[in-house]
């Protein structure tokens, strides 16, 4: 396949190292450049160049859209004028992305991906420190969504195809918010009884504010994230807001907790957990502290 990955971040870069194996890549990112990398994934470190453009200049069978969601509006506005009917699949960790896409494109054309991958860059370093595989979803086309998955496979993409790929976006989401956004403020990898009180208070919020979008029961997806941070003891775990904190970067945050804030408040709700989390990332936003400190 001829394949497009817009946006030129650690997770993008090595989903595109691996898909390289089987595939064509283009890489798109705000400025055209030639970025070599140390790739490190386990103990094996490979060098590897990736060529970086800055517009979408051919046909394409997919694009995987790997922005940050801040990036999301202005990257799906390009793609739609350079391409049309190219089906998009999506990598982000909040809804957000399919909501926009959903008002503008054919639901032919969009592959949600809900990814356990963990990929962070530091200096010429591209740490693939996480590899809990992904799944790939659809809104119409099962078999596309398959042949997408046989192929990531085949390059040692481990992905699964699940046919509810929203619930999957929403336990990602919830599970971010309640339990990676601590991990990105305090370096915590493993729950214990005080933490998962906590993360707990979180996810609930997001059951009251959301309710049942789309008939998602939110509520069995709480509990079920609530159990997976019981048992989750990964040697390594490096949240992306935490990551973007550490480089003095903008956050993912108004995505995020901040998203759970911004809807609760359009409906005459709270969400003070949320907020508070929330409010702590901007204020570190602003601030640069992590930045000055690791």
């Amino acid at each position: 396949m001829n394949i497009l990955i817009y946006g030129s971040g650690a997770l993008g870069l090595l989903m595109g190292y691996f898909l390289e194996k089987e595939n064509s890549v283009d890489y798109i990112g705000k400025n055209p450049s030639q970025k070599t990398y140390n790739i490190k994934i386990g103990s094996t470190v490979n060098t590897h160049t990736f060529n970086i453009k800055d517009k979408i200049d051919k046909k394409y069978d997919c694009i995987i859209l790997a922005t940050k969601s801040f990036d999301v509006d202005y990257a799906i506005e390009n793609i739609l004028k350079a391409t049309k009917n190219t089906p998009i699949l999506t990598v982000q960790n909040g809804i957000y992305t399919e909501e926009v896409l959903l008002s503008k494109l054919d639901k032919t054309l969009i592959f949600p991906i809900a990814s356990l991958i963990g990929a962070t860059i530091n200096d010429n370093v591209l740490d693939n420190f996480m590899n809990n595989g992904q799944k790939i979803g659809y809104f119409l086309d099962k078999q596309k969504a398959m042949y997408f998955a046989q192929n990531f496979n085949k390059c040692g993409l481990n992905t699964m195809v699940v046919d509810d790929i929203m619930s999957e976006k929403w336990w990602k989401f919830i599970f971010y918010c309640s339990c990676a956004t601590i991990n990105a403020l305090t370096g915590l990898k493993s729950f214990e009884k005080s933490e998962l009180e906590f993360s707990s208070k979180l996810s609930r919020e997001i059951v009251d504010v959301f309710d049942k979008p789309h008939g998602i029961d939110l509520d069995q997806i709480a509990d079920q994230v609530i159990d997976f941070a019981s048992k989750f003891k990964p040697d390594v775990w490096k949240a992306s807001v935490g990551e973007d904190l550490r480089k003095g970067k903008k956050t993912e945050i108004e995505y995020l907790n901040g998203y759970v804030v911004k809807v609760a408040k359009q409906i005459g709700k709270n969400a003070p957990y949320n907020e508070s989390l929330y409010n702590i990332v901007k204020i570190l936003e602003k601030t640069k502290l992590f930045s000055k400190l690791v």
